[in-house]
């Protein structure tokens, strides 16, 4: 493997789920673009505060949201296309590449899964260590599949129910050139769920 170590992200899994309210907004998409937004969390922190609830699942960023997809939050049926349109639209510096196909210089690589049903997506980062890591939902950012086993290669990590394989793709190292976002926009004149907890917060 001639993997380009200065290029893909290091292996941190506390930085994800040390603060609860990172750990709450930060999903799959997040942890594999590597962008952590610390405002996200606030948000979150505030809103568990005034209403009680134990999660903020709306404040989790899903693609296409940055690019503004007028659909709820949820694409679903989940299908490898339609996340892969979506995540490129929000970031067109994401490149496609074949099984075997290095990346180039200045970028890491990930891959896409879904479910055949359509139920669900998830991504995985292969790190600098060369081995992958991934980060379910509201879970803990974790180096292991659904046996406990180190992934060493996604495509034969144990899934559970994310039995379609789409493929790898290249992304940008950098922050500024990588994008995501919870905000949707409204819906058939509904407020989004995002902007319901902004309204709340901010007590309108």
């Amino acid at each position: 493997m001639n993997l380009n170590n200065k290029d893909h992200p290091i292996y941190e899994p506390e930085i994800w789920n040390k603060d609860i309210n990172i750990k709450r907004t930060h999903n799959c998409y997040a942890y594999a673009l590597n962008l952590i937004y610390k405002e996200q969390a606030n948000i979150c922190k505030k809103y568990l505060k005034i209403t009680n609830k134990k999660d903020c699942p709306s404040l989790r960023p899903q693609p296409g949201q940055f690019s503004g997809f007028i659909d709820e939050y949820k694409p679903h049926p989940f299908s490898c296309k339609k996340i892969e349109i979506r995540m490129k639209k929000d970031n067109p510096l994401i490149k496609k590449l074949k099984k075997n196909e290095e990346c180039p210089n200045n970028f890491y690589k990930i891959a896409l899964v879904c479910a055949s049903d359509g139920s669900d997506y998830h991504f995985y980062r292969q790190d600098n260590n060369g081995l992958w890591s991934h980060k379910d939902g509201w879970k803990l950012a974790t180096n292991k599949d659904g046996k406990g086993r180190i992934i060493k290669n996604p495509e034969f990590a144990v899934r559970g129910h994310l039995d379609l394989f789409c493929g790898y793709y290249a992304v940008p190292n950098l922050s500024k050139y990588k994008n995501m976002s919870n905000i949707t926009r409204p819906y058939k004149n509904k407020i989004s769920e995002t902007q319901k907890i902004l309204n709340i917060i901010n007590n309108i």
